[in-house]
């Protein structure tokens, strides 16, 4: 998969820092406690929650269609 695949670009936009913010509140000590929490955190995400953060994607993607696309960090949703 390319690292700019817009199929990483949601990822990109919130979910890593959604994560970091959770899993680094009960400091995990070793890499089981890491992989435990990160699982424990993507596993309570409700749907509502991603289906809004794919769908402030795609309208950031509607409004490059009129410049011929760009960077879309500068277009907050």
């Amino acid at each position: 998969m390319v690292p700019r695949s817009l199929d990483l670009t949601p990822a990109d936009f919130w979910l890593w820092g959604y994560l970091k913010s959770r899993v680094y509140l009960s400091c995990p000590s070793s890499l089981s406690e890491l992989k435990d929490a990160v699982r424990r955190e993507v596993s309570s995400i409700h749907p509502d929650t991603l289906h809004s953060a794919v769908a402030g994607f795609v309208t950031r993607l509607e409004c490059l269609l009129p410049c011929d696309s760009g960077h879309v960090e500068h277009i907050l949703v």
